[in-house]
């Protein structure tokens, strides 16, 4: 685009695009690059990228790149990507030698999304500035970024963190929250008789679980967060009941999101998102409608009255309801950049951004926002807890693609938010076949994970091994794990002087995995498997196919 300039400047450890119009009119400049460079990389070298929402991941090698969940951005939520290139968004690493990568980051998010893309030779760092307007002579200042090349990998994200970090700051929360959720055992029907019988087993077996999340299923509509169905049964004495019982209420809604048959959206049209024509617009023109009841319609976090509603919901909840936990599902559909909205120049981001402030304000002092199916980045900053993988599924597969999901994400943990990586299961429920080992994959997998702590069991149908094995995963330590980008086979976690070290064998076959003591010399198994021995420093580990281990290192002297 001939009328602006682009220029680079260096600010310390990063840089910013700075987007100048040169020319006599208004321009709406679409995407730029802030980098371009011919790459050089092998296709063979193994790659590690961030998803635009919460349940893309990528990784592979540079010439085959593949996602390691079920939904994809530009299959499933259909967001365009250049043609003949690769895209992933917000962050990119390519291993160069065994312990060090490259790493290409933005460190900031705060009006545009910022994505990678390559192709066998070309690679570029791209900003989308969504058709801002910028008049004659106007200078507008981008996103941060920056490049790290052949740096250690566990440095590199570490640097991200702390240069993220100082652009968006971390909502402090003062506990990690500990409870269970009804979504894995009842799903959509959930009752209240469900919530209730639960209640009373975790209040006389757990109480350390102490938030009882009231999932999808209770509300009448998607969209009316208010207004509860009759077939869930009294909300009100199930709230009552869970504080009787000395637990606190956790509920979740889905703040960007209503169907068509909702109050909300038959009686306020306008606090939406529209088409062309005025007219609320239907997700389902653009990318995945919804799960159930779609299409859904999307709320404009840009429209005051929109952010009055948001804040009126949670505040007559906080109030009202006695609840202060709150897990947001379906974020991203608040950070979509299609459609027309209120205030004409705002961005996805922005929107998004100034949508959640509206939920923090009426959630008030202390509450957990706990950010589900969002967008990773324009979420830094924006929730004091986030969900960082799929939903669990009781089948091996799902387990195996958690385990690279929630390892891969482990540093944010402490950093941008309280990592959520989603709930435990302990037995088999609703016609599951997991093996017992195949269970101590997702044990392991939930230990080390540094997070929250909560059950998707029924609970009532707990053992006291059970019970003991819950007490254990209620004591992993509060920090971030450390995983290498390339291997997540094995995932240590520090506990003060001591270590955790968390060995995973995810494949068909019996495997044998050596590891560094650091200087310990010797170890125990969280569950009392088997003890193990440091011979010249490291350890070996055989596991069976399918299964895992965590073994406690004691501080060495």
């Amino acid at each position: 685009m001939n009328s602006i300039s682009v220029k680079i400047e260096k600010r310390g450890a990063e840089s910013v695009a700075l987007v100048t119009n040169v020319g006599s009119a208004p321009v709406r400049p679409g995407e730029i690059a802030v980098l371009s460079i011919d790459h050089g990389y092998s296709p063979n070298a193994p790659i590690y990228g961030e998803g635009y929402q919460m349940l893309s991941q990528y990784r592979g090698t540079v010439g085959a790149p593949r996602n390691i969940t079920y939904l994809s951005d530009k299959d499933h939520y259909r967001l365009p990507q250049r043609d003949g290139f690769n895209t992933v968004y917000n962050l990119f690493a390519v291993k160069t030698a065994e312990r060090n990568c490259d790493l290409y980051v933005f460190t900031s998010c705060r009006r545009f999304n910022g994505k990678i893309q390559w192709n066998e030779e070309t690679l570029e760092m791209v900003l989308d500035l969504e058709n801002v307007v910028i008049a004659p002579g106007e200078t507008l200042e981008t996103e941060y970024f920056t490049v790290m090349k052949d740096v250690d990998s566990s440095f590199a994200f570490s640097e991200a963190g702390r240069l993220i970090s100082a652009h968006h700051p971390k909502r402090e929360l003062s506990e990690r929250p500990a409870g269970w959720c009804s979504w894995y055992c009842f799903g959509p029907k959930v009752t209240k008789d469900d919530v209730d019988r639960n209640t009373d087993f975790i209040s006389k077996n757990l109480p350390e679980l102490k938030y009882i999340q009231i999932d999808d299923g209770y509300q009448e509509y998607m969209g009316d967060w208010l207004y509860v169905s009759p077939k869930f049964g009294d909300l009100d004495s199930v709230l009552a009941k869970i504080n009787e019982n000395g637990c606190e209420s956790a509920i979740w809604v889905a703040p960007f999101i209503a169907q068509a048959e909702s109050r909300v959206f038959r009686e306020h049209p306008e606090y939406f998102v529209k088409d062309e024509k005025g007219a609320p617009l239907s997700s389902g023109e653009f990318t995945y409608e919804g799960w159930r009841y779609g299409p859904w319609y999307m709320l404009d976090g840009t429209n005051p009255d929109t952010r009055g509603y948001l804040t009126h919901v949670f505040r007559t909840m906080r109030e009202k309801m006695n609840i202060k936990y709150f897990k947001l599902d379906a974020n991203v559909w608040g950070c979509f950049k299609n459609g027309v909205r209120y205030r004409e120049g705002a961005t996805s981001v922005e929107a998004y951004r100034e949508g959640m402030e509206a939920i923090f304000e009426g959630a008030g002092e202390g509450a957990v926002i706990l950010g589900c199916n969002a967008p990773m980045w324009p979420s830094i900053g924006s929730v004091n807890a986030m969900r960082i993988s799929g939903d669990l599924a009781r089948d091996i597969k799902t387990i195996r693609m958690l385990s690279q999901e929630i390892t891969l994400r482990g540093w944010m943990n402490g950093v941008f938010w309280v990592n959520d990586p989603d709930v435990f299961t302990l037995i088999n429920q609703r016609g599951s076949e997991l093996t017992d080992h195949e269970i101590r994959i997702h044990k392991c997998l939930m230990f080390v994970s540094g997070g929250m702590m909560l059950s998707g069991d029924d609970m009532t149908e707990y053992t006291d091994e059970n019970l003991r094995d819950a007490m254990i995963l209620l004591g992993t330590p509060d920090t971030a794990p450390e995983v290498d980008r390339f291997d997540t086979s094995v995932v240590r976690i520090r506990d003060g002087g001591g270590e955790y070290v968390g060995v995973f064998n995810v494949t068909d076959e019996e495997k044998e995995f050596t590891f560094d003591a650091r200087g310990a010399e010797f170890g125990e198994s969280i569950w009392g498997l088997r003890s193990v021995r440091a011979e010249n420093g490291t350890v070996k580990l055989t596991l069976p196919a399918r299964d895992a281990d965590v073994i406690r290192f004691p501080a060495s002297n």
